[in-house]
């Protein structure tokens, strides 16, 4: 019987693991979730709807502020949270390894 299949042959050779100097993270994980979010939801139905907001009425600055302190406090509790979550996360972890 041959093996045929290139993974099934790659997955004979052993991994070789090469140490190399870690660095600090850039950003912590507020850091890092907030440029994610910002990202990922640059073309999010949040966005459209003021777009059509701050197009049907006439204080533009007004629809911006009142979306971006509505997505603010829906989302710092969650990416507060969700760093105190990962802090203690990551002790728990190294601790079953």
């Amino acid at each position: 019987m041959f093996i045929t299949d290139p993974l099934a042959i790659w997955s004979l050779i052993p991994d070789k693991y090469e140490e190399q100097e870690t660095k600090a993270p850039r950003f912590r994980v507020f850091g890092t979730t907030l440029i994610a979010f910002f990202l990922l939801e640059m073309a999010d139905k949040t966005q459209i709807a003021t777009v059509a907001l701050a197009a049907k009425y006439s204080s533009i600055v007004a629809v911006v502020a009142g979306s971006t302190v509505g997505m603010m406090l829906a989302n710092v509790p969650a990416v507060l949270l969700g760093e105190v979550a990962a802090s203690d996360l990551r002790g728990r972890a190294l601790r079953f390894h």
